[in-house]
Parts: C-alpha cells; structure tokens; sequence
C-alpha cells in the first residue's frame, strides 16, 4: 500500500511539473528560446529510441543520425513533391526507417561490441554521402527550403509556440512507451543479452532477433524524429545529420544515464542547454564535449542517473549500518 501511494504521489509530482512547464514556458521565452526547448523535445524522442538499443541491448548505436537524415528528407520530398498532407508524411517517413532499420539490422546485427559500433558509423557516411549528392531527393549541398509545416485539425503549426504543445505531447507519450516497455518482457529480455548473451540464450532469448526489433524501435524514432525537424525548421540540409551529430546524440543519451527513461530526456536537456550557456566558449565547445566524454566514461559510466542512484544506495547503507549498530 505504502510503495503504491508513493507510486501516485511521485506520478502526481511528474504531472504538476508537466502541466507547469507546458503552461508557463510559451508564455515567458522568447522565440528564439523557444525553438531551442522544441528542438530539445524532439531530439528527445530520438535519443530515447537510442537508450532502448544502447541502455537496455548494450549495443553502441551511431546510426541513428543516418535514419532522422534519410527520413527527414524523405518526409520533405513526400509533402513538397507528392502533396501528401505533412502529418501522414511524417508517419510514412517513421515507418520507413522502421522498415529499413529491421532490413539492416538483419545485417549489422551480426556483428558485436565494437565491430558493430563501427560499421554503424559506416552507415552515417554512406547516408551522409547520399544527402550531400543526391539533388533529386535532397537538393545536394543546398538542401531543401520552403518545407510545409505540419496542419492538424485544420491549425497550422507555423510558429514554435503551436509546435511547442505538439512535441510535449509527442515526447511524453514516447517516453511513458519506452517505459511500458523497459518494464515489459521483451525488455528484461534486452537487459538479459546486455548482461550476458549466454545466460540469456539459455533461458530462451533469441539475442539476434530480440536485438533486430530494438534496431527497428530505434530507427522507428530516429524517422519520427527526422520527419519534425524539417518540418519544424522548414528546411533541411545534409550537414545537419554528419557522424559530429551521431557523437552528440551518443552524448546526449550517455550523460543523463543510458538505462533511464528520465536519465535520457535530461541529457538531451543539458546537452541542448549548456551550449547556450557557454555560447562565449565559441570554437572550444568541440574541446569541452570531448572532455566531457572523458569524465563521462571515466567517472559517471551510468550518466547522472546512475550516479544519483550510487549516492542514494551508499546513503541507504550508511543508514542501515548505524541502525544495526545502535540495535
């Protein structure tokens, strides 16, 4: 009864928070830092989709830069050349990638450790390569303008307020998805191949095939994710989803803690923020995020999250000493 109360009152908390920020934060932000919070709500989704493969599978993902570009654009030429309405076209775009992450996964997920993580590198500079020089799908090196926003309900979402309440919502449901699903069977069964393969194929885990579906889940939210970003910003530009974006969702995913639904969202927060905040730093920034990767692996592996969670069970224990002690 006690940890179900404790339950409600922590959801309870979660909610006010929710409601506040999504009433308060439109109203005192300018433009320009609003756009930042919605690109921070979707970056979110994202990385949320990177913290199921990476945080639950163990598998260092850097491809997902290569779906958000691909179905990014996608979703451009679908609404722009094809005059599909940008809703169902951001949609198309999420079941694409899906589809095409499932196809390459069949392949990539053959390998392990850091073969993996290399030849998913490989798939961000072939991606990349593709956008650059492919006029037809991606305009080349100029990129797409005038990309539609998104209409619902007959509203036009065309300013970052109308897109604020969208994203908030989209992220929210995302997140309480991934939840359900590191809580859910098939997501034990991550955590099972995670922390030993073996183990985990003796108790009935098929490693490979249960690692394809998160590839799949993973590329289902990158796609959704490339699908906003254009129409948020109304252009795209290959430039924007190069191997140096890959490395930043890798950061955004680690620092908040990989394993943690509400870990993600908060490194996407402070990754998205603190350049804001050290904006004087100019060039230097690329210097800081390298040291901030060395402190990362080298202090809190399990992103802020897992620290916080270290600290908390020191605390219990310190506790449950000296009560034995005064016993």
């Amino acid at each position: 009864m006690k940890k179900s109360f404790l339950s409600r009152f922590g959801l309870l908390i979660v909610l006010i928070v929710v409601v506040i920020v999504t009433l308060v934060i439109p109203r005192i932000t300018s433009a320009y830092q609003l756009s930042i919070f919605n690109i921070t709500l979707i970056y979110a989704i994202g990385c949320l989709g990177i913290s199921i493969m990476m945080g639950m599978g163990g598998y260092m993902m850097l491809s997902a830069t290569a779906f958000m570009g691909i179905g990014g654009f996608l979703s451009a030429n679908l609404a722009m050349k094809a005059g599909f309405p940008v809703w169902l076209s951001i949609i198309a775009c999420t079941v694409a990638m899906g589809i095409l992450a499932y196809l390459l996964g069949q392949v990539l997920l053959n390998l392990t450790g850091s073969f993996f993580a290399f030849a998913s590198m490989g798939i961000v500079q072939i991606s990349f390569t593709f956008l650059q020089n492919y006029k037809p799908f991606s305009g080349g090196p100029d990129g797409l303008t005038l990309i539609p926003p998104l209409k619902m309900f007959g509203i036009v979402f065309d300013n970052y307020q109308k897109w604020f309440y969208v994203l908030i919502v989209l992220m929210i449901v995302t997140g309480i998805c991934v939840e359900r699903v590191r809580q859910s069977s098939f997501g034990r069964a991550l955590q099972s191949i995670r922390d030993d393969k073996i183990a985990a194929q003796t108790l009935g885990v098929n490693p490979k095939v249960t690692a394809v579906y998160a590839f799949t889940v993973a590329g289902l939210l990158a796609g959704l994710t490339g699908g906003l970003i254009v129409h948020h910003n109304g252009s795209a530009s290959a430039t924007l989803f190069v191997q140096a974006t890959s490395t930043r969702w890798f950061l955004m995913s680690m620092i908040g803690g990989i394993n943690s639904t509400v870990g993600t969202i908060l490194g996407v927060i402070l990754m998205n923020f603190i350049p804001e905040v050290l904006r004087i730093a100019g060039q230097y920034m690329k210097i800081l995020d390298g040291v901030l990767i060395v402190i990362l692996m080298i202090f809190m592996p399990m992103g802020l999250m897992g620290l916080f969670r270290t600290i908390f069970m020191r605390i219990r224990l310190v506790r449950k000493v000296k009560t034995e002690d005064a016993d």
